[in-house]
């Protein structure tokens, strides 16, 4: 597990407040992630009310974990090791994110929306592993557009993983 006190530059420059949220947290990260994207307008401009959730996901690095989709196991210890050490008021609503047709994600690199970016048509274009109604489980061919996780901006990036 990592504990994440260094952040990206963009975001350490835009949301300062968020990153000594960070840090009081703590976040902290499994080795097997690639980055860590902070999702929605709220969120994205800074302003969080105490209490608010943040919507993440934590982005499954691919050279790591190419086959992650045949790894509930995995995929759950991502998860989790995010959440067993959050120590403040506002929730974390994570999606695991992870590479399920060689796409790279690339999707996540982007700020905004950009549809030339997804040579898939942005539907079901990845896997998405989270809890829902307190249940951990896989997000598969759900109909979700890639559209839905914009705004975002990266919050961290591991230092060991290309992506």
């Amino acid at each position: 597990m990592i504990i994440v006190t260094e952040f990206e530059p963009e975001f350490e420059s835009a949301f300062p407040d968020l990153c000594e949220l960070f840090r009081r947290a703590p976040l902290t990260a499994h080795e097997g992630l690639a980055k860590i994207i902070l999702h929605g307008y709220r969120g994205t401009e800074g302003k969080i009310p105490e209490g608010a959730e943040l919507q993440m996901s934590l982005v499954v690095d691919p050279d790591q974990h190419p086959d992650a989709i045949h790894d509930e196991e995995l995929l759950k210890d991502i998860l989790y090791s995010t959440l067993a050490e959050w120590r403040e008021k506002n929730k974390l609503d994570l999606t695991v994110a992870f590479d399920t047709r060689n796409c790279q994600l690339k999707c996540y690199n982007e700020r905004l929306y950009n549809p030339s970016v997804c040579p898939h048509g942005g539907f079901d274009c990845f896997g998405m592993y989270r809890i829902e109604d307190n249940i951990p489980g896989f997000l598969l061919n759900s109909g979700f557009n890639i559209k839905y996780i914009y705004p975002c901006i990266t919050v961290w990036k591991n230092p060991r993983s290309r992506r």
